[in-house]
Order: structure tokens, then C-alpha cells, then sequence
């Protein structure tokens, strides 16, 4: 059986050549490649260390010269001896019995077990005395001549000295089967020694690699092991830390009262040779009982920057869209919001933006922040009625691990902190509800927030831009906003006027919008014609530019990159009946506000109708089409219409 053991080194050492030529032949059969020398006790030391430093990592040996090695010397290696059996022993002592029945067995500090049965067994008379040198072991050998013995048991060279002073020698053997079983727990454990320093040197690398300090100390408070992040911490990347006393390292009071007290210590600020210092102290323990503790630090100013680029990376994709650029305008009311965001843009103060649904609140936010000394931070959008009560309150404040079912491990960081050294964008505030307005309100005036479930508070360094489609003085009178939050809000203000209000605008937003379509949809653009524009500016557009955009993209798909004449009419028709009906709606509000919304809706989509019929003499294909709807459409509302009459 042929093994690979080019990774495994095993030596072998000893004073007895017999032995090691045996050895040598065991490993030949079993595969192993083993280095051998041989040396008398005296020796030992010396060719030991030698193995050690060429790089074997198990030292194998019969029982008394690796009881020697074990004792005598401090070895990193392990040391194992092969087991010389009772049964071996017994026949040493057999064969020695031929030449008389008094004995000496020379040892190397070690007792020879069983020796009183075999003495027994055998009736022989055994002297066992142990030696260190080879002077020693001579005396000894001197010795039991004078005190009787016969004949002396050992290795090789004990023979020689006893035959020398007119013993009998027989050597001792050591069977093959207790050599390899040596070799092979030899290999077993060169193996495993080699996976731990793997491990250890893994786990090495990890602390020496961390970002912060570690010391790890035994429940005594003594310095086990330490990183190259603390020493350098602590100043002290010349000095060994292990054995001293993290008193003699640190003097701060609170991490020695946490080990006293075997309580942990989480995120305490302390000053280590004038360095604002993050600590950590956790406790190790085993079976309940504390066997040591864990300390971690930082500096103050390193966890302030690591807190910066984790929510640099958490607002990587938090940008705003739009420039000033993208705000067309050509009304004295538009170039005057372009005049306003360029003046309150470099200031901190915060912006509220009114105006309807669809006039474009964002990109005046946007265009605020990217002309900002912000314009590298974040820009964090959140419409304030687009989610739950309690699914805002934790998106905007965010929350710690377990403050309700279903939460996040870990917890979760909240817009407002997302928004750090950045903008926020608070759209449609007039509908946040009345709970949550006071937590604003405290934000908005502490700049720090406290996440749901959390028990400390964060600070934040945040501009805030809100918007409203709402009258808010309206809404603080009828109780559903907060006065103080308001006049916290109510800074810099910028009035956005309806579409209808700006029709200057239209001309060069049909342009700008007509060149954004083509490109998202990949069509060639085209041009509306000026008698075709002047139309547009005739309706109401009660959906402001976001209605005008949508109808835009309409035309724009359906006539496949060429003006189609007979398209936009179709479309222009069904916006206008929308804006004639949205309008008399508005009217039919303001005349009778008890009255049913959806029966005034009804009333005056009705009388519409029966003016396109008399303008057409009752044709109603026509009047379905002057319309924009369908014939069936048209029959079907002539009948509801007649319905109600009657």
C-alpha cells in the first residue's frame, strides 16, 4: 500500500539503531516518508530542535526517550511514543531469562508498567533504574553488576556497555504493528495540528483586517490576544500586549466596571491618549460562566465617516431627475418661478411649492437641490399620500429591529436619515395625516429623528422641500393641518399657476415634450403645426402639463412619427369634451355646493350633448364625432338623457 504524504513530515528519534531500522522499514511498507536520527540522550535536545526547524511536525520515538523529549524540552511539535505492549515486554524478558534470573532494565524517566506481574509470572528478579546521559546510564549499568544482575535489557548501545562490563544484553523489540500504529496517528495528528493553524490563521487575518480594535482578555481581565488595528489604536505597535492587564493598556473606568460586573457595553464613547474612542464590550461565556470578554473600538471620527458613505451607498440611486432646464416656460408667471429658483436654490431654508395636480412641483423640486450646495447629496422624494398611516410613519422615521411584526432584522434607516447632508422632498404634505404632523413638526425643528421602537435619536442634516395641491391656510382653518407646522413650512414659497393660467407655455412645452417622447419611444420626431398649437391653447387642460403630455404621447404613437392631421383631431376632440365637462363641473360646484357632484356631472354632460346635436341638425354620426365617442356611445347616452327627462 503506496500513500501520498508529501504534505505530512514525520521524525523519527532515537538512541537505539535496531529501532530505528525497523521503523524504517514499517514506514517503506506502509508509504510514509519519515526523517530519522539517531541520538543518545545527551543528543536528544539538540536534534530535536534541529527537526522542529526543518519543518517536521511530529516527532515519533519508542516510550522513554518521547517521555524525555516531553519533559525535558519545550517543544511546539507534539511528541508521541510507540507503544511497547506488556506482551512485548514479556518477551524481552523470556528471551532474557536464558541468561540468568536477576535483570536490569535501564529507562528514560519513565515507569515500566506490568513489570511486578511478569516478575511473577516469570519468577525473575527486574531492577528498573532511569538515566539521563549516557555517563548515567553506564553507572546504572555498573552498578547492577555489582548488585547481581546477569543480564541487561534495552537498546543497542545499553548492550554494548553491558557486554562491556560482562553482562548479558538483550535488546528490546518493538513490534511492526505498534510502529505503525504510531506512524498512523502520527499522520492523524500532523493532519489536524495543520487544519487548526489553517483556522487559526483565518481567524487571524479577519481581526488583523478589521476596521476596528479587538482585544480579547480572560475573565481576569489579562490580555489574551489583540489585532493590529488596536495596537496601532492604542500606540503601542512595538510593544506584546498579551499577558498584560487591559488596566495597564487603558485606564477607562467604564469598560473595567462592565467586566466586573460581566454586563455588556454597547456604543460607549470614551478617550484613549486624546482619541474619541466607539467602545464594545461583550462578555464570553461558557455554560453560564463568564471564561473572558471581548472589547471592540473605534475612533469617533472613522464611525462619523463610515455612517457617511453607508448612506452615500444606501442613496446612490436617490438623485434628482430634473434640471431647471426642463421647466419650459415662456408666460411672465413661469419666468418668474425660474427667477425664484435660482435665488432661494443656494439658501438652507426650507421651500414650499403650491400649485395644481400635474404642473410640474417636482422638477421645480428637483431643480431647487441640483442647483444647491446639496447637489452631491441625496435628493429623497416621498409623497406623503400615497402610502398607509403606519407604513408612512415608518418609511419616514424609520424603525429598530423587532418595534412590530413583520419588521426587518436589523431594523431599517428612514427617508429623513436617507436624506442626510441631501434634500428632502415632502410631496403632497397637505394630506400627511394630523398624528404624524407633530412628528414632523419636531424634525423639522430639531433636525433629529427618533426611529419606531428606537429609544435614542439621530441627527440629520437635511434641507426640505414640500408640495401641495392644497390651500393649506384653508386646511389649517377647517383643522386638518397644523397651524405651527405651516408657518414651520411656509419659508420660501413658490406659486405654481394652473396650465390654463400660463398659456404662453404651451408652444414651447409641446416642443420640449414632443423631443422627450420620441426619444423614450425611439420614434423621429415631428412638429406640430402653429394653427394646430394655437387649438391647444384654447382648452382648459384641467390635468395641467401632465394631461398635455399623455396627449402628446398619444399623437405621438399613433401617428408613428409623421403629423397626422386627422389623429390629432380625434384627439383633440375627447380632450376637449373632457375640458368642456371638467369646467362644468366646476361651475356646477360653485353654484350649488349641497348638490350631488355626480348628478351636476350628469346635468351638464347632457346639455353639452344636446348643443353638439342642434350645432350638427341631430346628425349623429356627426355629433358622435365633433364629440370624439362612438355611435353606440352617443345612442347610449341620448337614452339615459331621455330616461331623466321623462
Amino acid at each position: 500500500m503506496v500513500k501520498n504524504m508529501e504534505t505530512v513530515k514525520i521524525g523519527l528519534i532515537s538512541p537505539n539503531l535496531g529501532f530505528i531500522r525497523a521503523a524504517k522499514q514499517v514506514a517503506g511498507d506502509l508509504g510514509y516518508h519519515i526523517e530519522t536520527a539517531l541520538a543518545y540522550p545527551e543528543d536528544l535536545p539538540r536534534e530535536a530542535q534541529k527537526m522542529e526547524e526543518r519543518g517536521v511536525e511530529v516527532l515519533v520515538s519508542r516510550r522513554g526517550t518521547a517521555c524525555f523529549l516531553q519533559k525535558i524540552l519545550k517543544l511546539k511539535l507534539p511528541v508521541l511514543s510507540v507503544l511497547l505492549t506488556s506482551f512485548d515486554l514479556f518477551c524481552d524478558i523470556r528471551r532474557a531469562k536464558l541468561f540468568g534470573t536477576r535483570m536490569l532494565i535501564p529507562t528514560l524517566h519513565h515507569k515500566i508498567e506490568e513489570i511486578d506481574k511478569i516478575q511473577k509470572m516469570l519468577n525473575v528478579e527486574i531492577i528498573c533504574a532511569s538515566f539521563k546521559t549516557q555517563n548515567e546510564l553506564e553507572q546504572i549499568i555498573q552498578q547492577g553488576k555489582k548488585d547481581g544482575c546477569q543480564v541487561a535489557i534495552g537498546g543497542e548501545h545499553c548492550i554494548k556497555i553491558a557486554r562491556r562490563y560482562g553482562l548479558h544484553g538483550v535488546e528490546i523489540r518493538t513490534s511492526p504493528e505498534g510502529i505503525a500504529v504510531a506512524f498512523k496517528d502520527a499522520e492523524s495528528i500532523a493532519l489536524s495540528r495543520r487544519e487548526e493553524r489553517a483556522r487559526s490563521q483565518l481567524y487571524r487575518t479577519i481581526i488583523d483586517t478589521m476596521s476596528c480594535g479587538i482585544v480579547a482578555v480572560d475573565r481576569k481581565g489579562y490580555i489574551t490576544a489583540v489585532n493590529l488595528m488596536a495596537k496601532s489604536s492604542l500606540n503601542l505597535n512595538n510593544k506584546s500586549l498579551e499577558g498584560c492587564h487591559i488596566r495597564d493598556v487603558s485606564s477607562l473606568e467604564t469598560i473595567l466596571e462592565s467586566m466586573d460586573s460581566e454586563r455588556p457595553l454597547l456604543h460607549e464613547i470614551g478617550t484613549v491618549s486624546k482619541d474619541r474612542l466607539v467602545l464594545n464590550y461583550l462578555p464570553v461565556k461558557v455554560d453560564s460562566n463568564v471564561v473572558g470578554g471581548i472589547i471592540t473600538f473605534r475612533s469617533l471620527s472613522n464611525v462619523m465617516r463610515s455612517e457617511r458613505e453607508v448612506r452615500q451607498n444606501l442613496t446612490k440611486r436617490m438623485v434628482a431627475k430634473y434640471t431647471i432646464e426642463e421647466f419650459a416656460y415662456g408666460d411672465s408667471k413661469s419666468k418668474k418661478i425660474i427667477r425664484n429658483i435660482k435665488e432661494f436654490a443656494p439658501n438652507d431654508s426650507t421651500v414650499l411649492i403650491m400649485g395644481p395636480t400635474g404642473t410640474g412641483k417636482e422638477i421645480v423640486a428637483s431643480s431647487i437641490h441640483n442647483l444647491s450646495l446639496r447637489r452631491d447629496g441625496p435628493f429623497v422624494s416621498v409623497n406623503c399620500c400615497s402610502l398607509p398611516e403606519q407604513l408612512l410613519e415608518s418609511e419616514l422615521f424609520g424603525y429598530e429591529e423587532g418595534a412590530f411584526t413583520g419588521s426587518r432584522r436589523g431594523g431599517k434607516p428612514g427617508l429623513f436619515e436617507l436624506a442626510h447632508k441631501g434634500t428632502i422632498f415632502l410631496d403632497e404634505i397637505g394630506g400627511t395625516p394630523l398624528n404624524l404632523q407633530s412628528s414632523l413638526l419636531r424634525i423639522l425643528q430639531e433636525r433629529e429623528v427618533r426611529r419606531i421602537g428606537g429609544d435614542c435619536f439621530i441627527p440629520i442634516d437635511i434641507r426640505v422641500i414640500a408640495a401641495t395641491n392644497l390651500d393649506l391656510s384653508r386646511e389649517v382653518a377647517e383643522g386638518r393641518f397644523r397651524e405651527d407646522l405651516f408657518y414651520r413650512l411656509n419659508v420660501l414659497i413658490i406659486h405654481i399657476p394652473a396650465l390654463k393660467d400660463r398659456l404662453e407655455d404651451i408652444p414651447e412645452l409641446v416642443n420640449r415634450l414632443l423631443n422627450r417622447i420620441a426619444s423614450e419611444h425611439s420614434l423621429p420626431p415631428f412638429q406640430i403645426p402653429v394653427n394646430f398649437i394655437d387649438r391647444l391653447c384654447r382648452l382648459s387642460w384641467p390635468g395641467n402639463v401632465r394631461q398635455l403630455a399623455n396627449f402628446l404621447e398619444r399623437l405621438s404613437i399613433l401617428s408613428k412619427g409623421d403629423f397626422s392631421p386627422q389623429i390629432f383631431q380625434e384627439l383633440y376632440e375627447e380632450i376637449r369634451l373632457h375640458s368642456e365637462i371638467q369646467e362644468h363641473k366646476l361651475t356646477g360646484e360653485k353654484k350649488c355646493e349641497d348638490t350631488d357632484l355626480k348628478f351636476n356631472s350628469k346635468i351638464e354632460e347632457f346639455r353639452l350633448i344636446r348643443q353638439v346635436l342642434e350645432e350638427m341638425d341631430y346628425d349623429k354620426g356627426l355629433a358622435a364625432e365633433r364629440l370624439g365617442v362612438s355611435r353606440t356611445t352617443l345612442w347610449r347616452k341620448i337614452k339615459a338623457m331621455q330616461s331623466i327627462e321623462k
